[in-house]
């Protein structure tokens, strides 16, 4: 009942209808905007190509921790070769312990996440044009 009367005060007033109409219009306008946004393709790719990258990321930290067991990539995680052969030196194209210890890797583990992850989206977006 009291509702009713409230309604009715309103409804009485014109500027005060036109207001009203208005206002719901421009919340309306807002809100179907912001459907909009969340929906666009553009968007919806953005989120998924991050998503993606964040698990390809995450994937290939965790495989290096795998693979390293949790030390860092200059880690002493070899077995230890023991003393070096005091005998002849070894040629240079050899590869000894000493020289696997002092050589840095030649590619690391950064690059290929990066490649993984430009590799994981690019098979992504070929399969979305088809």
């Amino acid at each position: 009942m009291a509702e009713e009367k409230r309604v009715d005060a309103k409804s009485s007033d014109p500027e005060r209808i036109v207001a009203d109409i208005e206002r719901t219009r421009e919340e309306l306008a807002e809100t179907l905007d912001a459907i909009a946004e969340k929906v666009s393709p553009k968007r919806v790719a953005k989120r998924t190509t991050k998503k993606v990258a964040d698990a390809v990321k995450e994937t290939a930290h965790d495989a290096k921790e795998k693979v390293t067991g949790g030390h860092g990539p200059k880690a002493d995680w070899a077995p230890d070769p023991g003393p070096a052969p005091v005998a002849a030196a070894a040629p240079s194209y050899v590869t000894t312990p000493a020289t696997y210890a002092s050589s840095e890797p030649k590619v690391k583990p950064e690059y290929v996440a990066a490649g993984v992850a430009v590799a994981v989206l690019g098979f992504l977006l070929l399969r979305r044009r088809r």
